[in-house]
């Protein structure tokens, strides 16, 4: 199947599409989340410069705020998963081995009342820590694109990135909002069982928001994978540590790695990161306005991008269909 053949419509069931204009919400209070729905065309493509340098191994880094985004490249014939570190003048790649995410207090905000929130697992106004899916001054903004030259040169069509395993103190949830009225669309929840994957189109690039339901230490078990334009399959894995809180020291990060013993995601999972039983109701608010007052801090004004942001599908046993989809589409000369 060439890369240029007509690509699946998005079906209202399973795939969602980021493309149109940017909504706009109000902000909550002092110091609320700005993470709103962005919108921009998919064919505002910005596919990185060819200079961009990647850092050698063994230049660890702590990263409280700026830019991050993993992405697949190409190293020497080779598949790999790393870091973009926007923070750097030209951007820089690193190993993802080296860097250590901290998402400071300043990320706090309560959850909503709304019912469309009830997979975060706690009660209304419970504080999590969030990485916004919009740029927040102070706060660390994690994204992710399939964007390096020869991943656009060589790449069919578009990539999978999988959660493949978690170990920390609770749950890890990534969802996506389009707009202040839809509702969440969840990519991954370590409450779920995993691997679950997030699949992009090449040379696209995008953010959403990263909920961590308790301070501590985080091991999130990553997989990039793809097929080339030749047909070859490609895969790599990295671990993505991420510090959660103030009171948390990244540099502990360094000394751990995932366990290999089977049941571990599962296990943080469980513990859904929930301080106290839910009380019945807690999820939800049928006053009115409640659910847009809970809505609020987790959509702010959007922050004008310089990034495209293109067609983003949650594979949630829909992918089969989507792919047979796909197949079945008229090829087209390149």
């Amino acid at each position: 199947m060439n890369r240029s053949a007509p690509r699946p419509a998005a079906a209202r069931s399973g795939h969602r599409r980021c493309g149109g204009r940017a909504s706009v919400a109000g902000r909550w209070g002092a110091g609320a989340l700005v993470a709103a729905a962005v919108t921009l065309p998919v064919a505002s493509y910005a596919t990185h410069g060819g200079d961009e340098p990647v850092v050698e191994p063994g230049e660890v880094v702590v990263v409280p705020s700026g830019h991050l985004d993993l992405g697949p490249r190409m190293e020497s014939g080779t598949w790999e998963l790393r870091v973009r570190d926007d923070r750097d003048h030209p951007p820089v790649w690193r190993d993802l081995e080296d860097v250590v995410v901290h998402v400071v207090d300043d990320a706090l905000v309560p959850v909503p009342g709304a019912a469309e929130y009830a997979f975060l697992g706690l009660p209304e106004g419970s504080p999590v820590h969030v990485i916004p899916q919009v740029e927040q001054e102070g706060v660390v903004w994690v994204g992710w694109n399939t964007q390096a030259p020869e991943v656009v040169d060589r790449l069919e069509r578009g990539a999978d990135l999988s959660l493949t395993r978690v170990e920390g103190p609770g749950a890890v949830h990534l969802f996506l909002q389009e707009g202040v009225s839809s509702e969440p669309l969840v990519l991954w929840s370590s409450t779920t069982d995993l691997p679950q994957s997030a699949w992009m189109e090449v040379n696209t690039h995008t953010h959403a928001n990263w909920v961590f339901t308790r301070p501590g230490a985080y091991l999130l078990g990553l997989e990039s994978t793809g097929t080339l334009v030749d047909g070859t399959p490609v895969r790599a894995g990295a671990t993505l540590r991420v510090a959660v809180g103030d009171e948390v020291d990244p540099a502990d990060l360094l000394e751990q790695e995932l366990g290999e013993a089977p049941g571990d995601a599962a296990a943080a999972g469980d513990a859904g990161g929930a301080p106290e039983p839910t009380a019945p109701g807690a999820g939800t608010s049928d006053g009115p306005g409640a659910d847009a007052a809970g809505l609020l801090p987790w959509l702010g004004v959007a922050a004008a991008l310089t990034v495209a942001v293109a067609l983003l599908v949650a594979r949630r046993g829909r992918r089969a269909r989507a792919l047979a989809e796909r197949d079945q589409a008229p090829e087209v000369a390149r």
